[in-house]
């Protein structure tokens, strides 16, 4: 009996290390997930201090970007003003070449005149010739219409003269009338 009682202690000692070993097993098991959490946990605690550092870098990256807009805007505003500034200069500009444009008009009126009128001119010196020659036959048309009046007025006077000595007394009356 007693060696069934070792036996049984040795067996139950057994038992105890074995439920040992299994325990250490699961402990050890556990471990890596332990580990894993650990890390977690840690990397949890590095992004919340880095956060906040996150968000100061980018409120920095943004005030700069507004700083930027605001050059920007300024030197739009200078650019603006200073072409304003050459507004009135180019207003005077172009008054100026309208002002030309209109001298050039006026002169260019100025030589069409002139050009019509040496066109007008030279259409009465072209036409002079054309009204002597109408001149010069009005006149050989009277040149030739005088003699035969004078012609005309001849005969008459000679047929009333061969009219008279034929008779008398209607010589008196053609001259009555």
């Amino acid at each position: 009996m007693l060696l069934l009682a070792a036996v049984a202690e040795v067996a139950a000692a057994v038992a105890d290390v074995a439920a040992l070993d299994c325990e250490e097993a699961a402990a050890v098991a556990e471990l890596p997930a332990a580990v894993a959490l650990f890390a977690a946990k840690v990397a949890l605690v590095v992004a919340v201090d880095a956060d906040p550092l996150a968000l100061v870098a980018e409120l920095a990256a943004e005030s700069a970007e507004s700083d930027a807009l605001e050059a920007d805007v300024e030197a739009a505003n200078l650019l603006l003003l200073a072409a304003a500034a050459e507004v009135p200069a180019l207003v005077a500009e172009l008054a100026a070449l309208v002002s030309d444009e209109d001298a050039a008009l006026a002169e260019f009126a100025a030589d069409v005149a002139a050009e019509v009128a040496t066109v007008a001119l030279l259409v009465a010196v072209a036409a002079e010739p054309f009204a002597l020659v109408a001149e010069v036959a009005a006149a050989s048309a009277e040149t030739v219409a005088l003699p035969a009046a004078v012609v005309a007025v001849v005969a008459l006077l000679a047929a009333e003269v061969l009219l008279s000595r034929a008779s008398p007394a209607r010589t008196e009356a053609s001259l009555a009338a």
